[in-house]
Formats: C-alpha cells, sequence, structure tokens
C-alpha cells in the first residue's frame, strides 16, 4: 500500500510538472524552429549511398513486435481531428497540410501491419569547437516507428502489477517514431554512434565502445516492450534505464548499481535479424515536425501521444554534434556526474557544460580536426 501511494503522489506531480514541462517544451521548440528551419528537399545521391552504406542491423526477441511503415500502417489506420473537422482517411499529404496546426490530433486505430518495415533515413551536417579548432562531422540518422510503445519488460514486478491495472506494460501509449540511431562520421570515417533512449542520449565511440561487424555495419538489439536500442549482445541481456537520466541515476544506468526507486531493467534478447528498407523523407515532413499530437489522448502523464520524431530532446542538445557530446557520459560514473551537474538545471541548459562535454568527448576520442 506504501508504494501504490507513493507513486500515486509521483503521479500527480508529474502530471503537473508534465502539464508545465510540455508548454515550456514546444515553446522552446517553436524558437528552434524559427532559427533551424528544415529542409524540404530529401538526401542527395551521395547522401543516400552513405545512408545505404552505413545502415545499422537491428534484432528482435522471437515473436517480438516488428517496427512499421508509419505511413502505410500508422496513419493510414486512424482518424485526424481539428477544431473544425474529423478525417476518416488520413494520407502523407493530408497529416503535412496540418503539420503547423498545434491543436490537431491523429488517433491510430490499431490493425494488423500491411507494408514490410522501414527506417526512415535523413543526412545531416554540424560541427563544433574545442580549444579554437573547428571540428566538421556528417550524420546518418535511422528512425524506426513502432504503433505503441510499452514499459521497461524489466520493470519491478509491484510497478508492472499497477501498470497493468491500466493495460501500460504493452501499449503505455501510441506510436513511438523516437527509436534512433545516429552515426556521425568525421573525415569519411565513422566514430561514434548515439542512441535514443528513454528521455536521454547516449553515445558510444566506435570502435572504441562498440564495434561493427565484419562489413562495417553496426547492429543494434531492440528492447521488448520500450523499443529502446541497445548494442548487439548474444542472449538475453538486461540494460539499466530510467526515464530522464540525471547526476543522481546516472550511476545506475551505467553500471546497473545503486538502483532508484522507478530504475527498470530494458531487456533484449535479439536472435532474429529484421530486413528492412530505407524511405528517405525531407526534414520539414510532418513526420519530423508535425505540431500536433499523433496518438490518443489517455489520462496520465507520458502516456498521450507524441509530435513529431524532432522533439526527441531539448532544443539546446538538439544540434547532432552537441547531442553527441553531451550522450558520451565519460569513463566512470563520477565523471558522468559532473558532466551532467554542469550541463542541466531543470529546463536550462548551460553552455559551459556544453563545451565542457564538447572538450571531453574530443579529449576521449582524440579527435584531430
Amino acid at each position: 500500500m506504501l508504494r501504490l501511494l507513493l507513486l500515486c503522489c509521483v503521479l500527480v506531480a508529474n502530471a503537473c510538472w508534465a502539464e508545465e514541462g510540455e508548454n515550456t517544451f514546444r515553446v522552446l521548440f517553436e524558437e528552434w524552429y524559427r532559427d533551424n528551419p528544415p529542409a524540404t528537399t530529401v538526401p542527395g545521391e551521395r547522401e543516400q549511398a552513405l545512408l545505404e552504406r552505413h545502415r545499422p542491423r537491428f534484432y528482435l526477441a522471437e515473436d517480438q513486435t516488428r517496427f512499421i511503415d508509419f505511413y502505410a500502417d500508422y496513419i493510414g489506420s486512424g482518424t485526424l481531428d481539428t477544431e473544425t473537422q474529423q478525417f476518416d482517411a488520413v494520407d502523407a499529404a493530408l497529416l503535412n497540410r496540418h503539420k503547423m496546426d498545434v491543436d490537431a490530433r491523429f488517433v491510430h486505430a490499431p490493425s494488423a501491419p500491411t507494408a514490410p518495415p522501414v527506417a526512415y533515413a535523413r543526412f545531416d551536417t554540424g560541427s563544433f569547437t574545442s580549444a579554437g579548432q573547428r571540428f566538421d562531422f556528417e550524420f546518418l540518422t535511422y528512425n524506426l516507428a513502432f504503433a505503441h510503445s510499452g514499459l521497461p519488460r524489466g520493470l519491478p514486478f509491484w510497478q508492472r502489477g499497477l501498470a497493468g491495472l491500466i493495460n501500460g506494460n504493452r501499449d503505455w501509449h501510441q506510436l513511438d517514431h523516437y527509436v534512433a540511431a545516429t552515426l556521425a562520421l568525421h573525415q569519411g570515417e565513422l566514430i561514434a554512434v548515439t542512441l535514443q533512449q528513454h528521455n536521454y542520449l547516449t553515445t558510444w565511440r566506435v570502435p572504441e565502445d562498440i564495434q561493427t561487424d565484419s562489413g562495417g555495419r553496426l547492429q543494434f538489439d531492440i528492447a521488448m516492450g520500450s523499443n529502446e536500442l541497445y548494442p548487439h549482445s548474444e542472449g538475453r541481456t538486461r540494460h539499466p534505464t530510467v526515464s530522464f537520466v540525471n547526476a543522481d541515476n546516472v550511476e545506475f544506468v551505467m553500471t546497473g548499481e545503486n538502483k532508484p526507486l522507478f530504475g527498470a531493467f530494458d531487456i533484449t534478447d535479439g536472435t532474429e535479424e529484421t530486413d528492412y528498407s530505407l524511405v528517405f523523407l525531407p526534414p520539414s515532413d510532418a513526420f519530423y515536425g508535425f505540431r500536433g499530437t499523433l496518438g490518443a489522448d489517455r489520462m496520465l502523464p507520458g502516456r498521450g501521444g507524441p509530435p513529431g520524431a524532432d522533439y526527441n530532446t531539448l532544443p539546446a542538445i538538439k544540434p547532432y554534434a552537441t547531442a553527441m557530446a553531451v550522450g558520451w557520459r565519460g569513463e566512470t560514473p563520477s565523471e558522468a556526474r559532473a558532466k551532467l551537474q554542469a550541463l542541466m538545471d531543470g529546463w536550462t541548459v548551460h553552455p559551459e557544460g556544453i563545451q565542457a562535454a564538447i572538450d571531453a568527448f574530443v579529449r576521449d576520442t582524440n579527435l584531430q580536426p
């Protein structure tokens, strides 16, 4: 009973925070879009060739839910509501016509997939400066879309039981298209990959922390339930995780020790590789920049559908080079704690914290301009 009361208190506090936080988040993103208007064209021939050459290999457990075609199998089955009209037949063109409408809501009607799985591939460039020297990068990002997202399969039994009362373990919210791997190329060489995991980013150096296969491709497992990506491993594997990483829980995320109350374990069992094709959309497409909501409205914070895939982190961390550096936590939990404490305070991201993360990444990867 004590745990149930504690959970209720946390959910009430989170609900107030979430409403205020979402408003702040969206305001920050409108400023971001104003200063960084997305491209309206798909990657060129050279960029598409790079994306094909480096596309990752994805593994799932037997009978695990596969990722889907966002437009054919998610948007193609459901309704779009605006302030003035409801549309029962929705396609890419219609969704894009309403992508700027913050009040628009798409609600998916669950159905069996009709199209083979795809990954949405985009090409970006970015840079940062460290010790007066500029470093330039090319970024290859692969987004996967799932019709729904569940909770980590390794939740403590009492939390799984409570979530099960609202059918939240396997279908916490509709649409999960934040599942993404961003590969960084420096001077033509693959040097790092940044994975989206819940509400934070994690960077691995290549080849120091993660290696490619014999064909030069990275391999990832998709977690059961939550859909999060992790470096491929043999057999059933537990991965410590939290909703938001901070200085108090980063040791658990890195080592599995000192588990916080709401820490959990994602579980992977990547026994089956999934074949898929690439789809190239302009960064201005609604898949990335939909301002409204792409899922049913549900009670409890975090259960409503998300906006576009761009909304994956705070805008101050959005530049790909910045996200890569911030996602690299360092060699030890003490180093990670210091970086996180310098980086953020609530919704405020400190420029000096970002620069410290960049300097540490350059040092630890031995990058040369």
